[in-house]
């Protein structure tokens, strides 16, 4: 889905930055936070705000059968990331520039 609505990236920005404080500031991601210190990284994510447009990728973990009953996606991790890679290197192909971001928990 391409987001260029600034009151969806507004609500965005919200949640990802909500997620994010909590986070930087659990005791169970504080090994991990440590290791990222050097990169700058922090809670704030503004730039979910600047940038013309947001692509969020989803994952299909399920289908449905015709029946209705559910159907298992087997290697939805592994095709996720090779989609977004092909499609990084599209965009910089294109001329463009990306940023890649990953909330901790994307249920938002």
């Amino acid at each position: 889905m391409v987001v260029s609505d600034p009151a969806i990236k507004q609500q965005i920005h919200q949640s990802a930055e909500n997620v994010e404080r909590e986070f930087y500031s659990s005791e169970s991601t504080r090994k991990w936070v440590e290791g990222l210190e050097h990169l700058g990284t922090n809670n704030q994510k503004p730039f979910l705000l600047t940038a013309p447009y947001l692509i969020i990728i989803f994952a299909q973990r399920h289908g449905l059968k015709p029946s209705g009953e559910q159907r298992k996606h087997y290697y939805v991790s592994e095709s996720l990331s090779i989609a977004t890679g092909m499609l990084i290197t599209a965009i910089h192909h294109a001329g463009l520039i990306s940023l890649t971001y990953t909330p901790g928990k994307m249920g938002f």
